[in-house]
């Protein structure tokens, strides 16, 4: 038979509570706002999780609704660069991750755009790629409502997932 001693109890107690309270936090941010997708290496906000949307490349090797991020139904396609790498990638209206360098249409996944690669604002980790009409493009325009971006699942977690990885203190 197991028997808890005082100290063991105590912890069991406070690990409890622990869980707790991060499933009242989690409940409570469901019903007070929208669910923020973040870098995985600093946690910073990189996107709000209502502007996934399922612009599907003509390039994809694959496309399935899945359940990522916690999320239900989320596009997730896997596409592949000349390189031979391969990436899954979700698609978003906005993110707050930004493009660095030149606009570039060679090897373009998403015909009739120009892509830069796009990087944290926090830490600096390229997160995917931001997209760009070529029309937009040839204009001078950075950005536009015919814009997109294209992030890494890999690269990516959502804030309530984050809040559900508890590290327990050792006994």
């Amino acid at each position: 038979m197991w028997r808890l001693t005082n100290r063991s109890s105590t912890s069991l107690c406070w690990i409890i509570l622990f869980i707790c309270c991060i499933r009242e936090i989690t409940a409570a941010r469901k019903e007070t706002g929208p669910e923020y997708l973040l870098c995985r290496y600093c946690g910073s906000d990189t996107a709000d999780a209502s502007y996934l949307n399922y612009l599907i490349s003509p390039e994809a090797i694959s496309f399935k609704n899945q359940s990522v991020y916690g999320l239900q139904n989320v596009g997730v396609q896997l596409l592949e660069n000349p390189h031979g790498n391969r990436f899954q990638l979700v698609t978003l209206k906005k993110a707050g991750c930004v493009g660095r360098g030149s606009w570039s249409s060679q090897d373009t996944w998403f015909p009739g755009y120009s892509w830069k690669n796009c990087f944290c604002t926090h830490c600096g980790r390229q997160l995917g790629w931001v997209f760009l009409h070529e029309s937009e493009v040839s204009q001078g325009n950075n950005k536009s409502s015919n814009s997109f971006y294209a992030l890494i699942v890999d690269k990516i977690l959502s804030e309530s997932f984050s809040d559900s990885l508890i590290a327990f203190p050792k006994l």
